[in-house]
Order: structure tokens, then sequence, then C-alpha cells
């Protein structure tokens, strides 16, 4: 059995030279700015309800920046460490029923309506990446490689 330790992840990442947290594509160290996408490292993420990057899911996935966010969730770009690929993480976090403090990794639910709300909505973003991976054969629908619910009510689903 082969178990992948968030250490690991971390020299994984530092021995690909540099691996940009914005499209996850290799670059030289000597550059602050990637020359694929333009990702600036080091920003301040002190006041962002989003995951910062670099953040490490289930001691295998690597959030990378975020892609875009709505009403249910937000997509980060991600890597997956173990199989050393690009992939899509979508994180379960309905502004309206839910929130994160800046720099936290952990999210608050409101409580009442809301929170059963959120939980009810929770379900059915779990059971997509279900009812989404009994068609990973199809090409022209996006791959779901696994769904995390690290701990109520931290959840993701994992694309590519």
């Amino acid at each position: 059995m082969f178990v992948i330790t968030v250490n690991l992840v971390k020299e994984r990442i530092n021995k690909m030279n540099r691996l940009c947290l914005g499209c996850f594509e290799k670059h030289d160290e000597k550059y602050s700015v990637c020359p694929h996408c333009g990702y600036v490292d080091g920003r301040d993420f002190s006041e962002s309800t989003l995951l910062e990057p670099g953040t490490i899911l289930a001691e295998r996935y690597i959030v990378g920046a975020s892609l875009g966010f709505g009403g249910f969730g937000v997509t980060y770009i991600g890597w997956d460490a173990l199989l050393e690929q690009k992939v899509a993480i979508k994180e379960y976090l309905p502004n309206e029923f839910s929130t994160r403090m800046p720099g936290q990794t952990e999210i608050s639910v409101y409580t009442g309506d809301k929170g059963e709300q959120f939980a009810s909505g929770l379900i059915k973003f779990l059971n997509e990446s279900r009812r989404l991976a009994k068609f990973n054969s199809i090409d022209c629908l996006v791959r779901i490689y696994g769904a995390l619910s690290v701990q109520y009510p931290f959840s993701f689903s994992i694309q590519q």
C-alpha cells in the first residue's frame, strides 16, 4: 500500500523546479511571475475567503488559484500529486448558507433554516459527483476523479 504524506507532496513540488499555482505548469525558480499565465507568487490572501493557493487536501491534492465562484461554491485549478496531473477542485461553499473567515481553511455554516438548506445542498453536491462519475467513459463530459468530504461541512469534487 502506498501512503502519500503532506511532506512527500511538498517534496514532489520542490523537485519539479517551480510549479505555478495559477496554471500548474513548470517554470524556472528565477521568475516570480509565471511566464505561462502571469500568476504572481506571494499574493496576500489574508483578507480572502478563498482557500489559499498551496493548501493541501487529503494529503494528495494541491489547491491552486480560483478559476471562478458562484452561488454554490468555488472552482480552483488543482494538482493531483499522486497522479501528477492537473485537476479542477470544486468546493461546496454556498455564500447564502456559509462563509469562511479570511485566512482560514474551515468554513462556518449559518444556523437555523440556512444550516438545513446547506446540509440539503451538500447532499445534492455529493450526489451530483456520484452521478457524473458514472459517465466517466463519455468524452464530452467532465470526468470525476473523486469526491472528498474531509470533515463536515468541508466538501470537494475532484474533476478533470
